[in-house]
């Protein structure tokens, strides 16, 4: 007798992404395992031009998802490490609809370690169609701040 789980498991790592259903783990090749495969999609964000020095900033231009999307991952990268502190970046969520920022919803915060470039985090967020991804700048370094950010956040 074979036991069957009752559970879902996402693969993000495959691409497409893969939602198995009915395991506790991903059974290559069985197709009467899988759910859906999803394909999954990559925004990059350019904050600040290579060269530019960043700084601390409350961003007013956000990402406004197409259709219904999951956010599974984000990362920022650096042209130039901070030295002294960590550069930390905040993601905000706002509801479509919502046209203030006094009912954003902080879904991540993102360090970036002095000395170093980039910084990777998984995500669990949902997103319905129009709602917006806010990336803020909340923290530089303190001898030197940092320069060019980019941001990268992929989704299905």
């Amino acid at each position: 007798m074979v036991r069957r789980i009752r559970s879902t498991l996402t693969d993000n790592s495959a691409l497409p992404a893969i939602i198995y259903t009915n395991t506790d783990q991903p059974q290559a090749n069985n197709p009467s395992n899988i759910l859906t495969q999803l394909t999954t999609k990559q925004v990059t964000n350019l904050i600040k031009p290579a060269t530019s020095v960043i700084q601390v900033v409350t961003s007013t231009n956000g990402w406004r998802s197409p259709a219904t999307s999951y956010l599974f991952k984000c990362s920022a990268s650096l042209t130039k490490a901070p030295v002294g502190r960590p550069v930390v970046l905040n993601l905000r969520q706002r509801y479509a609809g919502s046209n203030t920022s006094a009912n954003d919803v902080s879904i991540a915060t993102i360090s970036i370690a002095s000395g170093t470039t980039s910084n990777t985090i998984n995500l669990n967020s949902y997103f319905s169609t129009g709602d917006l991804l806010f990336v803020d700048v909340t923290q530089v370094g303190n001898t030197q701040p940092g320069y060019g950010l980019t941001v990268y956040h992929s989704y299905y």
